[in-house]
């Protein structure tokens, strides 16, 4: 398709505009889609609001062996 506009990065064709929506719309739709069945949802409260001492043991070795390098 052809843009008649003057300025060559604006397009002020309602069919374009229209067209661009609904591609804009059905790639939300679909990325909503795949979050919904793809990542699993956790209530805020069942996290945990500190940290464990298994985290803080995994995170002292992350830090250790990254200043070993």
């Amino acid at each position: 398709m052809h843009c008649d506009s003057d300025d060559d990065s604006l397009c002020c064709d309602t069919s374009h505009l229209l067209d661009t929506d609904i591609y804009y719309n059905e790639i939300v739709f679909a990325l909503t889609q795949a979050a919904d069945q793809n990542i699993p949802k956790v209530p805020k409260s069942a996290m945990k609001h500190y940290w464990s001492v298994a985290l803080v043991d995994l995170k002292n070795n992350s830090v250790s062996t990254h200043r070993s390098w």
